[in-house]
C-alpha cells in the first residue's frame, strides 16, 4: 500500500500501528510522524504519536501531539486517556484524573479506562475509588484479566489477601498466560512445603522456551519468590538472574545524568540558598517524609508511625516529583530543575504547599501529622525544605548487602531503571549516600536516622527514639504495628502485616555464593 500511495497519511498511520504491534517502536514513530506531516488535520495519527512518544519517554513532546489531537477531534476517547497514563507516569495526578474521568464520559463501556482512572486514584492515596473504579471496570468486562488482576492488586494493598488471591485466581481463568497475575498471586503470602507442586508449576512456565519478554520476567520474579519462600535458594537465584537479566536489557540506568542531577543539587541547594528562602516556606509541622533507598524499611516505619492515633499514614506520594517536573515551565526563565528553584516566590511556594495540604483534609481526620513516604523523596530534599522549612524527615538506612539483593528480588513497576544489575544497583546508592550526606550538612540535627537492623532488634526503643524526635506522645499501640488496617501500596504489604520478625536481617548469607559480584561493586562503595 505504501508503494501505490507513499503520500496517503492513512497508509503511514496504519504502517506505524501495526510496527508499534510487532515492537519496532521507533519505526511507528517514524510511520506515526510522517502521517502527521501529511495530514497535520487528522485527530488519529496525533493521538497515535502521542501515545507512542509517550511510550519511548518524550513526555513533552507526546503531550503536544496529544493535546493537538484533543483540539481536533473532542470525540475521541482513546485521547483523554492516553493523556491521563501520560500526565500518571509524569506525576501530575490532578490532571491524570480529570483526563481519565474524560475518557470514560465519552465511552463508558470500555474497561480500560476504569483501570487508569483506578490507577490514578491509588497514585492518589484514593483506594476506596480505586477499588470502586477496579469493580466497575470488572462489570463492564467480568472476563478482563487485567482488570481482575489490577482490583486483586488493589486488594492487596489493602490487606485483603484472600480477596485478593480470587481475582488473581480469576484472573489466570480468563487469560492462563496473563503472567503478572503469576507474579502477584505469588505475593499475597508465604509459600510452604505444601505449595512444591504449585511452584514448580510456575518455575516450569518460566522456564519454558515460547515466553519471551516481559511476560517472561514476571514468571521468572513469581518463582523467584516462591522458592525463597521454600528455602530453594539455588533455583530462586536462577531465576532471579533470568528476569533481572530481561528487565536490565528493556531498561536503561542512565548512571552519568544520576551523577549530574546529584552535583547540580548539591550546588543549587547551599546553605546560602536556604537563609535565602527560609522565610517564605509554610510554617506547618504536619508533614513527616520518610526517605531512603527502595526497601530500607520505610513502610515498616510509617506502619509504626500509624498506630499512633495522632499520624495519618499517607504512603508514597508522588506530590513533589511531580512539582519538580512542571517546575520550569511554571516559573519561566529556561532554567532546568533544580536550578530553577533559585527563581521560587512566596505566592508559588504557598500555592504549592496549600495544594499538597490540602490532600490530606479529606482523609487525616484528627490526625495531627500525616506521612509522606515515598522514599525517593531524597532526590528532593532541598525542594521539600523550602516548602516546608518545620517538616521533618525520617532517614531509613539498612546493611547494603541486604538492601541491595532486596532491591534485586523486586519487579518494579516503574521508573526504576537502576534495580535490574548489581553494579546499577550500587552506583544509584552512591548517589543517594552523596546525595544524603549533603542534606545532613545543610540540615544538621534536622534529619533522624533509623537503621532497619536496630529497629527489628530493638523495636521500642528505636520507636521512642523516632517518635521523641517528632514530638509525638508515645502510644503503645505502635508496638501492635501489624494490627493496624491501612493501605500499603509498596511490595512490603504483607510484611508489614506480620508481628516482627527477622528473616530479612542477614537475608544475604542464604545467596553469599552468588554475590561476588555484589560484594565487589560494594567494596567501591564509600563508606561499606
Amino acid at each position: 500500500a505504501l508503494a501505490i500511495e507513499p503520500d496517503a497519511a492513512s497508509v503511514h498511520n496504519n504502517l506505524g500501528v501495526m510496527l508499534e504491534a510487532m515492537g519496532r517502536l521507533n519505526d511507528a514513530v517514524s510511520c506515526f510522524r510522517r502521517s502527521v506531516e501529511l495530514a497535520p488535520d487528522q485527530a488519529e495519527a496525533n493521538n497515535n504519536l502521542g501515545a507512542a512518544l509517550h511510550a519511548q519517554g518524550a513526555f513533552q513532546e507526546a503531550e503536544r501531539y496529544l493535546l493537538a489531537a484533543a483540539g481536533i477531534d473532542a470525540t475521541i476517547a482513546n485521547v483523554p486517556y492516553n493523556l491521563s497514563r501520560l500526565y500518571l507516569s509524569q506525576g501530575r495526578l490532578d490532571d491524570a484524573l480529570s483526563a481519565a474521568r474524560s475518557a470514560i464520559e465519552i465511552n463508558p463501556r470500555y474497561p480500560d479506562y476504569y483501570i487508569t482512572l483506578g490507577a490514578v486514584q491509588r497514585a492518589m492515596g484514593d483506594m476506596d475509588d480505586s477499588l470502586n473504579s477496579l469493580r466497575a471496570a470488572v462489570a463492564v468486562a467480568p472476563a478482563h484479566a487485567m482488570a481482575l488482576n489490577d482490583l486483586g492488586v488493589c486488594l492487596l494493598v489493602l490487606g485483603r489477601f484472600d480477596e485478593a488471591e480470587s481475582s488473581f485466581r480469576r484472573a489466570l481463568t480468563a487469560t492462563p498466560r496473563i503472567d503478572i497475575a503469576h507474579e502477584n498471586l505469588a505475593r499475597t503470602r508465604r509459600f510452604g512445603d505444601a505449595d512444591r507442586k504449585q511452584v514448580e508449576y510456575v518455575e516450569a512456565l518460566a522456564s519454558a522456551s515460547s515466553n519471551a519478554g516481559d511476560g517472561q520476567s514476571h514468571l521468572h520474579f513469581a518463582a523467584a519468590k516462591m522458592l525463597d519462600d521454600i528455602s530453594e535458594f539455588e533455583r530462586a537465584f536462577q531465576h532471579l538472574q533470568s528476569a533481572n537479566a530481561i528487565e536490565h536489557q528493556r531498561t536503561h540506568f542512565d548512571a552519568d545524568a544520576g551523577r549530574s542531577f546529584v552535583a547540580r543539587s548539591r550546588a543549587t541547594f547551599d546553605s546560602a540558598f536556604f537563609e535565602d528562602k527560609n522565610a517564605i516556606g509554610n510554617a506547618s509541622d504536619k508533614p513527616i517524609f520518610i526517605v531512603g533507598m527502595l526497601r530500607s524499611g520505610t513502610t515498616l516505619v510509617e506502619q509504626i508511625l500509624a498506630s499512633h492515633p495522632a499520624v495519618y499514614a499517607g504512603g508514597e506520594l508522588e506530590y513533589f516529583r511531580g512539582v519538580a517536573g512542571q517546575l520550569p515551565d511554571r516559573l519561566g526563565g529556561g532554567q532546568p530543575y533544580p536550578e530553577c528553584v533559585k527563581s521560587l516566590d512566596a505566592a508559588t511556594i504557598d500555592a504549592i504547599s496549600r495544594n499538597y495540604l490540602a490532600k490530606f483534609t479529606k482523609y487525616s481526620g484528627d490526625a495531627q501529622r500525616f506521612t509522606d513516604k515515598n522514599p525517593l523523596n531524597f532526590e528532593h530534599l532541598g525542594l521539600i525544605m523550602t516548602v516546608f522549612p518545620n517538616a521533618r524527615v525520617i532517614h531509613c538506612r539498612r546493611d547494603p548487602l541486604d538492601l541491595c539483593l532486596s532491591i534485586y528480588f523486586q519487579h518494579f513497576s516503574e521508573r526504576h531503571d537502576f534495580a535490574y544489575h548489581f553494579a546499577d544497583i550500587t552506583e544509584y546508592l552512591r548517589q543517594y549516600e552523596q546525595l544524603m550526606a549533603h542534606w545532613h550538612s545543610v540540615f544538621p540535627g534536622r534529619i533522624h536516622d533509623i537503621q532497619y537492623e536496630d529497629l527489628v532488634a530493638n523495636l521500642e526503643p528505636v520507636s521512642r527514639a523516632m517518635f521523641e524526635y517528632l514530638d509525638i506522645q508515645w502510644d503503645d499501640n505502635c508496638l501492635e504495628f501489624h494490627r493496624t488496617a491501612r493501605p500499603v501500596g509498596t511490595a512490603s504489604h504483607w510484611q508489614v502485616r506480620q508481628p516482627l520478625y527477622t528473616r530479612s536481617v542477614e537475608r544475604w548469607r542464604h545467596y553469599e555464593p552468588y554475590l561476588e559480584d555484589l560484594r565487589a561493586a560494594l567494596a567501591d562503595q564509600p563508606g561499606q
